[in-house]
């Protein structure tokens, strides 16, 4: 606790020096003649997996407080972006009141919406759709006891990853060959996301985004490639068109599937292709009509 308080020792003096000669109000409550700095402690969640373009530190984000009063929602501070205090982040000319708050941040720093409803983040807009590069990160920490220090913040990835995909082959034939032509995948390039219901609203209309695919595989072979994209988590629509080559013939195929990206995660679209699926040889159901039997008048005439 001493170190947390050296860290603001000047700043804290002055402000005790002005709060002598007259009181501070907010929203009509006093503040306390003893004012803490709010000092955050921002951590990221340990997870096994990251988004591209990963955040891994967070510093300068935004932050948002607010508290209830007579079950009315009030905002203490709103969108105010961190600055480094020692170790940790603060915000400038906030200091704790004598009541709780909550917590709502989010990095990039990008500005939140505070209503009934929750504590919203837009991710991407129809002018600034996401590239695939971005990684957000939001923290909440909620009905926090007055004075705490430092207020722990622990981020979380709210973007989903496409890692990049794997694909097997298993066909009879060792001259089978399998060339794929297109892989893509839909979704929704912008979004506002809510950090207390954790859910997703206010999509844009899914898009089509070229997937990389791996070369060219064999009867039985593995392929993979890297994509590392990072998208807002949903079930989507991946489709597939490839080429099947045999003995100098060659079958297209068109396909799709449905694949559930969550939040969080890397994930890698794995699929396997094989004969029951592709190579159906065109086959013959013969009947063999039975012989009828007749008797056929024969005139005989002379041979001249």
């Amino acid at each position: 606790m001493k170190k947390l308080l050296s860290i603001t020792s000047c700043a804290a003096l002055c402000l005790l020096a002005a709060a002598s000669c007259e009181k501070n109000e907010f929203n009509g409550d006093l503040l306390p003649e003893k004012k803490q700095n709010i000092i955050f402690a921002p951590a990221m969640e340990s997870i096994g997996t990251r988004a591209m373009s990963e955040v891994t530190q967070v510093q300068n984000f935004k932050v948002s407080a607010i508290y209830y009063k007579e079950q009315t929602l009030q905002t203490y501070f709103e969108n105010q972006t961190t600055t480094a205090s020692g170790e940790y982040q603060s915000v400038g000319n906030y200091y704790w009141p004598d009541w709780n708050l909550s917590f709502y941040a989010v990095y990039p720093p990008v500005d939140m919406t505070i209503n009934g409803g929750g504590v919203t983040v837009p991710v991407g807009t129809s002018d600034k759709k996401l590239t695939g590069n971005e990684d957000y990160v939001c923290a909440l920490s909620e009905s926090v006891a007055k004075n705490t220090l430092p207020v722990k913040l622990k981020f979380s990835h709210i973007l989903a990853n496409v890692a990049g995909v794997k694909f097997t082959t298993s066909y009879a034939g060792t001259g089978t060959t399998v060339a794929i032509n297109e892989l893509k995948i839909s979704f929704p390039k912008y979004g506002k996301y809510n950090l207390v219901t954790k859910n997703w609203n206010s999509l844009g209309t899914a898009e089509s985004t070229n997937l990389p695919y791996p070369e060219t595989m064999s009867g039985n072979d593995t392929g993979s490639a890297v994509a590392d994209i990072s998208v807002i988590p949903g079930t989507y629509t991946v489709s597939i068109k490839y080429t099947v080559s045999y003995n100098g013939t060659a079958v297209q195929m068109n396909k799709s599937a449905s694949v559930t990206l969550p939040a969080g995660k890397k994930s890698t679209l794995v699929a396997s292709f094989k004969d029951s699926d592709d190579l159906k040889n065109i086959q013959f159901n013969v009947e063999l009509t039975p012989w009828d039997t007749s008797d056929l008048n024969v005139s005989f005439t002379p041979v001249s």
